[in-house]
């Protein structure tokens, strides 16, 4: 059996942007662009928003939760989009990784809004509330987990994906109590 020399720290986990939600949210941000495009999140998004659809044994059997989750889900593909440009705004360092992409093309926010991501974020925080966002979010990912139809889906980086997602949301959030306390 293998001896350590050192003594283990218990229960300590290193660095996670998922523990970034009350200090440095742009840091996390960071880490969130590093592992993800925001084009990589609409097709991610896309594709739960669907198997979510088709799933029967899902949150959505009845016609207004499938009308909630396609506002939601769309909502949530611009607001990926929008924490781009915040970002890459805030961002100190710029040769991250992150920026590697910084002439990307966002795909669903036309100029004005590129120009004003708020407006987006704000858009998004005043029509879903963060919990319901986080519980909307929660149930699209059961949808995927325990769909069990003809469509391969890769399952290995759902608890990711969902973690990222979940962070952008969170992010948001703070972002948009920032503006609003600025008023």
């Amino acid at each position: 059996m293998h001896e350590e020399n050192t003594k283990r720290k218990r229960f300590y986990k290193p660095y996670h942007f998922l523990s970034e939600e009350n200090g440095n949210i742009m840091k996390g941000l960071k880490q969130v662009f590093i592992d993800y495009h925001p084009c990589d999140f609409i097709e991610d998004i896309e594709e739960w928003q669907t198997i979510a659809l088709i799933n029967g044994e899902s949150a959505y059997d009845e016609g207004g939760a499938r009308e909630d989750l396609l506002d939601f889900t769309n909502a949530l593909m611009k607001l990926s989009e929008a924490l781009w440009p915040v970002y890459k705004k805030q961002c100190k360092d710029k040769s991250s990784k992150a920026l590697a992409h910084a002439d990307i093309q966002l795909q669903l926010l036309n100029k004005k809004e590129t120009e004003h991501p708020h407006k987006v974020i704000q858009y998004f925080c005043n029509t879903f509330s963060k919990r319901y966002s986080r519980i909307e979010l929660l149930d699209l990912l059961e949808a995927v987990i325990t769909y069990k139809g003809c469509r391969k889906i890769h399952k290995g980086s759902l608890i990711l994906i969902y973690q990222h997602l979940d962070y952008l949301i969170r992010t948001a959030y703070v972002l948009h109590k920032k503006k609003r306390n600025l008023k």
